[in-house]
């Protein structure tokens, strides 16, 4: 299913919102992502250039195919919208509370281990992290993520930042022990928080009702992956995502006392994670 069908079935120009806000959306993700030549010094040369190396190879594989293949370039184009959209949100309009921020990994953790960012929530004495993949899907792609993660967890894994830079907090090299989760929403969605933020509605942007599906969706899966770890006897696993599924609660919780109005807008993608996780402690 291409843009073309999904404007004809919905009767306005998605693909038209999305790829306007694109550019600018591409932009800010390059420029604001780590850079691997920032860790000269740290890690060895040889490294370092066979990683790079990797880089451009896979890049070139996924951009071949985006030109080739137009509804892969759709669905990419879209991600990178939703990307840039959630971390502007979490930072400029506390989508996920007060103290919370997405750091952008580099395009080798990004190509490589499938992390597009780090959830960063920041309390007294300690941060939290969450390794985010960001999915922009027409149907059932959500599922084969949320596999990825089993499978790893069913290993005993969590996710694994090679390339992490938080001056901040005093901290740059690898980043381990991650808990892996997926964010995600449907065309129709992303088109939509689109349409509002060419348009400069920014009061319309800060309350909108995304942000309620992205942190139930986070909750939902740290919940279902800490008992599947359990369950695999995982102890350490199945105890991170337990922390940040109490750290997230309360942060959703904090959002609805204070608001002054929760929507209960939910997009297919909700749904399909709502499924896919069922099925993983069926």
């Amino acid at each position: 299913m291409s843009f073309e069908d999904v404007n004809r079935r919905e009767g306005r120009d998605i693909g038209g919102e999305i790829e306007d806000a694109y550019e600018q959306s591409k932009v800010f993700l390059d420029t604001t992502r780590i850079k691997i030549d920032n860790f000269s010094g740290l890690y060895d040369p040889s490294l370092l250039e066979a990683d790079q190396k990797e880089v451009d190879r896979l890049k070139d594989i996924f951009q071949r195919q985006e030109q080739e293949n137009t509804p892969i370039r759709e669905a990419k184009h879209a991600s990178v919208v939703l990307e840039a959209a959630i971390s502007r949100n979490v930072s400029q309009n506390l989508w996920f509370g007060g103290n919370s921020s997405i750091v952008h990994t580099s395009e080798y953790d990004d190509f490589v281990n499938g992390v597009d960012g780090i959830l960063r929530i920041k309390e007294t004495g300690r941060d939290s992290f969450l390794a985010l993949g960001v999915d922009v899907t027409f149907s059932g792609h959500v599922e084969k993520k949320i596999e990825r993660i089993r499978d790893e967890l069913a290993g005993g894994e969590l996710a694994e930042v090679k390339y992490f830079d938080l001056p901040s907090a005093g901290f740059k090299g690898r980043l381990t022990d991650v808990p892996r989760i997926v964010l995600g929403a449907d065309f129709r969605t992303v088109a939509e928080l689109a349409h509002q933020q060419n348009i400069g509605n920014e009061n319309v942007v800060k309350k909108h009702w995304l942000q309620y599906q992205l942190l139930e969706m986070a909750i939902m899966q740290c919940e279902a992956f800490g008992r599947f770890a359990k369950r695999k006897g995982f102890q350490k696993a199945a105890g991170i995502y337990a922390q940040d599924q109490h750290r997230l609660e309360g942060i959703l919780n904090l959002k609805k006392k204070t608001a002054s109005f929760v929507p209960e807008d939910r997009d297919r993608v909700f749904a399909d994670v709502k499924r896919s996780l069922g099925l993983l402690n069926s």
